[in-house]
């Protein structure tokens, strides 16, 4: 993602730079917690100790793309429309 930053930039490919930003920054927390797996913090945190509780988890993963099928199209239109 940075040589491809890289080539965004010198091509002057504008409309690409904040969505290839935007991944840059995903792989880069993707991969630090990739790294800290299976302690999230101190050593003896284990993210499975401090995960939320079932419950919690399905309603957010349902809550989690009724919301970005509300947000991404809005986000798209006012990028697209700028």
């Amino acid at each position: 993602m940075g040589l491809l930053s890289l080539v965004v930039i010198a091509k002057r490919w504008y409309r690409a730079g904040p969505v290839v930003a935007a991944g840059t920054v995903v792989l880069l927390l993707s991969a630090w917690g990739a790294a800290q797996y299976p302690y999230l913090v101190m050593p003896s945190t284990r993210i499975a100790d401090v995960a939320a509780d079932k419950g919690t988890l399905e309603a957010f993963l349902i809550a989690l793309p009724i919301g970005a099928l509300i947000l991404a199209p809005r986000c798209c239109f006012s990028f697209l429309c700028s």
